[in-house]
Order: structure tokens, then C-alpha cells, then sequence
């Protein structure tokens, strides 16, 4: 790792440069709810009561301004339409970090509770004097990999990755998980090493600022996509709309559930540049019109970046626009680079850029197409089940993991993602496929099947397509898009799409909701496993159900590859495109 490792200098230099973008980009972000405070003189030394705090709720069609038109809104992304009727109601999330928790469901179902800090110990044998003693130098657990919990504050599961190898000493690809969490929330997960000394792991985790805990030795590795889903809990607050609204809106939640949409976080939250446009250009094998939509000008960038595209679009001077960069981290600057390295060759250009970036493209196009079938068949048959539909042969089969290219690293990608042979893709299509079954009138009529039931194919060259309407809709739009089915599949693995099949719609389990008062703007709602361990939850619940502003606390589980904020859209029936909402759900 020490090859890696940057200079004093140079960290200072990226420290610098991150301050300049993170305060560019504070500027572009929807103001915060506005609040009224009472005079000074009814304010407390400590706080306030927050009797007399007012929101303002924010207008669902906001005024068009330079800051809006830069975000990504979701009909553009093909999400339209709601499960259920009504008018939804107002609440904000995550106020506050601790008002988002989520913990791992791992392989077996059982969601993964961070309680146990002990770290077990290796014990052998002394053969002179016959005693026990503790000798953790030498490996003797009985089982190859140790696997254990982390509890992770506002820090994305590739940045703990990161920061643990770094501290080990290991490559990134030696520490596994099972899924991808992003950041500003609390976090339960479980990481897995191989042949490392527990104790080593929980001191580097301590160092580092992860807790690690729940230490446990198997001969199984943990891959990704061995995770079941999240448990969720979330503290709704400063909720405002007609009860019997609300009431009405949670239960519909619990009983109808919600379209089972690839949320924006999908596609990226700037429509400059969007990524199934890039994608669609990929899998024409249109390398040059690729590379111009990720380097082509667009009004609501970055000042500095609007400078470099516009230098490149007109004069095609790589070198001179790579020059203007100051860090190497941008894809676009690793785009310049490789054009200056491979004579302005767009396939090599391209192919320099790192793997999770190009599958990304790809892979939006891909969600881009599902989100427009699920948008599409709600609006024309609703619930309603049609021959030819297709189902899992085994109801409680769970969607293929959807691995999220765009918050994991390079090294990730290339071990697990990619599947070099073609023959490895086509006997996993193969397996995919039969787990399919295909409805028929007598199965309809048999009343065994529901909408729920119901999965529809997600874009590839390895899947089925229905025997129905919905079928020739996916031709139409391998029509709109100048596609055929051989474009889907490439020698190039990082622009071909195997395919698979996606649930319909979703009803989240377990689904339960409370109704909370609080007076402080920043009052824990919820308490984590780690509020728990330090004694802090007994505090949380004393604070009582006082105050004049209203909280909902959620908490439910949900299956992986399924995406949160699709589900509090359906339940506020608001827009969550980062041009719309109080607070954007990442």
C-alpha cells in the first residue's frame, strides 16, 4: 500500500481543492426548511422550546432557477406514476444522521444486531508447562475467514473498506461485504477477512474510527449479494398534512407497497450529462459520441469544469483541458488522459477509465428502460395480471443483488462484477431463466398468483421477454433507441448487458409506524445498536413524548436491491429529485 500513499503535500493540495468544490456545490443545494423563532427573550439559556416553530412547506412545482435546472427530475427517468391515491402529507428526512438506521438482513434472515464487543482470543496449548496461554501470533480458529460487524457513522461502505485496508496494510479486494450502503445515515453491516487476527482487526478498526464488533470465525467467505436486505428505521419530523391523510397514507405502505423503481441515485442527480444517454452510445459501439456526452458542455457545471469542457468541445485539445485539472479523481479528466495517451483513440480512451464507471452507463440505461415498462404498464392495466406474465417458480425467490457501480471502487468491480467468459454469463442466464415460470389463464383464474408476484425483465441478451403486450413494448423501445438485441451483448464485458428479472412491485415487511413528540429541532428520535452499548438509549426513550412538533417513526424491512427513498415518495407523494425536496435522500 505504501506506493500509494500521497505526500503531505499533495494531501494538502486535495484538502484544498475539496473545500473549493464542497462549497461550490453547498451553493446549488435547495434551501433548507425556513423556521420562525420565537423573540430572544423566550429562548432558553440551552435551546428553546420549539413551540412556535413554523415551516414552511415547500412548493412541489418550484419556480425553474439556474439551481433547479441542473438537477435530474424523475420523469426523466421514466418515474410517473403512484401505487396508491392521495395527497401524501409533509415531513422531512434526515434532519438529523441518527434519523436514518439501517441494519443488515444478512444470508439466513436474521438482521444483524451490533451488541457484542468482545474479541476473541487464539488459545494453544503450552507444551512445557501444560497451561493455557494466549498466543495470538499463530493462526488456530477453526474456520479460514473472520467475519464482523461494523457500526459506520456517515461514512459509505467503500470509504470503511478503504480506510481499514489502509490501516492493515491489506489490498481493498481482501476485505468482503456483502452489499453497499451509502452515507448520512448509522449504519450495521458485516465485513469478512481472511486469516486475520481478530484483536489486529478491532485495534485497526479502532484507530481508523470504525467500530467493530460480533466477531465471528466460518470456513465461508461473505460475497456480495449474500444479504438478504435492511431493516430500516427512519424519524420523519416536523410532519404537517391532515391526520386522517397520513393515517391513510402509511397504511397504504403496509398494504399495498410501492412500484419497485431504480431511484435517482441510479442515473446520477445531474441531467447535464445524462448516463443512459452515455450508455445507449456504448452499446451502439458509438465510442465518439460516448466521449463527447461525457465531455460536452452544459450550463449548470461547475465554474471551472464549464472552462475545460469548452476548451475541449472547441479546440478537441486534450492536453490543453487536462492541464486545467488540479486533481486527477474527476472521470473527466481521466477521459482527457486517455485520449492524450491513446492519440485521441475514443475506444481506448474510453476503456482507461475505471470499470465501475462504464458499467454505470450501461446499467442506467438498463433501469432507465425497467422504470419506464413499470411506469407504463401501472398506468394502462394497474394490478391487473395478464397471461404471459412472468413469476418466480419459488415465491420467495429474492431479486438478483443489483450491484451500485457508482459507490463502489475499482477493485470491487473488477473482482466480482465482471465475468470475463462469455460461456460463465450464458450458463448464469441459463440458471436465471429457470427459475422463471410463465402465467397462463388457468393460473390466473387459479387465484394462486398476485401482482406481487409478478417480475418483469430487466435489459439483456441472456433473459426472456413476456409472450404479451408488455413484450412488445421493450421492442419498441429497442425501436426509439436505434438498438437491436445484438447490441446488448459485446466483446467489451464493461458495455454488455446479460439481464435479469426485477419484482414489480414491493410491500415492505414488517412495516410499523409511531407517532412522536419532541420540542428540540435536534432531539434524538431513534437510538442506534450503538446508543445501546455506551448506555445512551434509556436517555433517548426517557425524553418522553413531549413538545409541539410531530415526528412519525418508521420501521420496516425491505428486500435487497430495493431503493428507500422510492419508498417515502409513495408514502409523502412527493417528488425525490434533488430540485424538489427539503432534504435529498441519497
Amino acid at each position: 500500500m505504501g506506493r500509494n500513499r500521497r505526500t503531505p503535500a499533495q494531501k494538502r493540495l486535495i484538502n484544498k481543492a475539496r473545500a473549493v468544490l464542497e462549497s461550490m456545490i453547498k451553493k446549488n443545494k435547495p434551501s433548507k426548511p425556513r423556521i420562525r423563532r420565537p423573540p430572544s427573550s423566550s429562548f432558553k439559556k440551552f435551546g428553546t422550546s420549539g413551540a412556535n416553530f413554523e415551516f414552511k412547506t415547500p412548493n412541489p412545482k418550484p419556480r425553474e432557477n439556474k439551481r433547479t435546472r441542473m438537477y435530474l427530475r424523475e420523469e426523466q427517468v421514466g418515474i410517473t406514476q403512484f401505487l396508491t391515491e392521495g395527497s401524501g402529507f409533509f415531513g422531512v428526512v434526515k434532519s438529523k444522521m441518527n434519523d436514518f438506521l439501517i441494519n443488515e438482513i444478512d444470508a439466513n434472515g436474521k438482521v444483524s444486531q451490533f451488541n457484542n464487543l468482545t474479541v476473541p482470543m487464539i488459545l494453544e496449548e503450552n507444551r512445557d508447562e501444560g497451561e493455557q496461554t494466549e498466543r495470538p501470533a499463530k493462526w488456530n480458529f477453526p474456520g479460514e475467514y473472520v467475519h464482523f460487524l461494523v457500526f459506520l457513522e456517515n461514512v459509505t461502505t467503500s470509504e470503511a473498506v478503504l480506510k481499514l485496508a489502509s490501516e492493515m496494510g491489506l489490498h481493498p479486494s481482501e476485505i468482503s461485504y456483502s452489499s453497499t450502503k451509502g452515507r448520512n445515515v448509522k449504519i450495521v453491516q458485516k465485513f469478512c477477512i481472511k486469516r486475520r487476527n481478530p484483536s489486529d482487526i478491532a485495534s485497526a478498526a479502532q484507530n481508523c474510527g470504525i467500530r467493530a464488533g460480533n466477531f465471528e470465525i466460518k470456513n465461508e467467505e461473505l460475497k456480495l449479494g449474500d444479504s438478504k436486505g435492511d431493516r430500516v428505521r427512519i424519524a420523519l419530523r416536523y410532519v404537517r398534512g391532515n391526520q386522517k391523510i397520513i393515517e391513510t397514507s402509511l397504511e397504504n405502505i403496509r398494504e399495498h407497497g410501492f412500484i419497485n423503481y431504480f431511484g435517482l441515485q441510479r442515473f446520477g442527480h445531474h441531467q447535464g450529462t445524462p448516463t443512459h444517454d452515455v450508455g445507449v452510445a456504448l452499446l451502439k459501439s458509438d465510442y465518439k459520441t460516448a466521449v463527447e456526452l461525457i465531455l460536452k458542455p452544459h450550463e449548470h457545471d461547475l465554474p471551472f469544469m464549464i472552462k475545460i469542457r469548452k476548451l475541449w468541445w472547441e479546440t478537441r485539445d486534450a492536453a490543453a483541458a487536462a492541464a486545467i485539472f488540479r486533481m486527477d479523481d474527476f472521470v473527466e479528466k481521466k477521459l482527457l488522459d486517455g485520449l492524450i495517451e491513446n492519440n485521441d483513440d475514443y475506444a481506448l480512451a474510453l476503456k482507461s477509465l475505471p470499470r465501475n464507471n462504464l458499467l454505470l452507463y450501461s446499467a442506467s440505461f438498463q433501469s432507465l428502460v425497467f422504470n419506464i415498462i413499470a411506469s407504463r404498464r401501472f398506468e394502462k392495466f394497474r394490478k391487473q395480471l395478464l397471461p404471459g406474465d412472468f413469476v418466480y417458480f419459488n415465491k420467495d425467490e429474492l431479486d438478483e443483488y443489483i450491484v451500485e457501480y457508482a459507490e463502489i471502487p475499482e477493485y470491487i468491480v473488477s473482482k466480482d462484477a465482471e465475468l470475463e467468459d462469455m460461456n460463465d454469463i450464458e450458463n448464469a442466464g441459463a440458471a436465471l431463466n429457470e427459475k422463471i415460470k410463465t402465467l397462463t389463464e388457468e393460473d390466473i383464474a387459479s387465484g394462486e398468483y398476485t401482482i406481487y408476484d409478478v417480475v418483469m425483465p430487466l435489459l439483456g441478451f441472456n433473459i426472456m421477454y413476456p409472450d404479451n403486450e408488455i413484450g412488445t413494448w421493450y421492442e419498441e423501445i429497442f425501436e426509439k433507441y436505434g438498438l437491436s438485441h445484438d447490441d446488448l451483448q459485446n466483446s467489451c464485458s464493461f458495455h454488455s448487458l446479460a439481464g435479469s428479472y426485477r419484482k414489480f412491485l414491493i410491500r415492505p415487511n414488517e412495516f410499523t409506524w409511531s407517532n412522536r413528540k419532541y420540542s428540540q429541532p435536534y432531539e434524538y428520535l431513534l437510538s442506534s445498536d450503538w446508543d445501546h452499548i455506551i448506555g445512551k438509549a434509556a436517555e433517548i426513550d426517557k425524553l418522553g413524548n413531549n413538545g409541539d412538533s410531530t415526528a412519525i417513526l418508521l420501521d420496516f424491512c425491505l428486500p435487497r436491491s430495493v431503493y428507500v427513498p422510492v419508498l417515502l415518495r409513495e408514502l409523502l407523494k412527493m417528488d425525490k429529485s434533488a430540485a424538489i425536496t427539503t432534504t435529498v435522500i441519497r
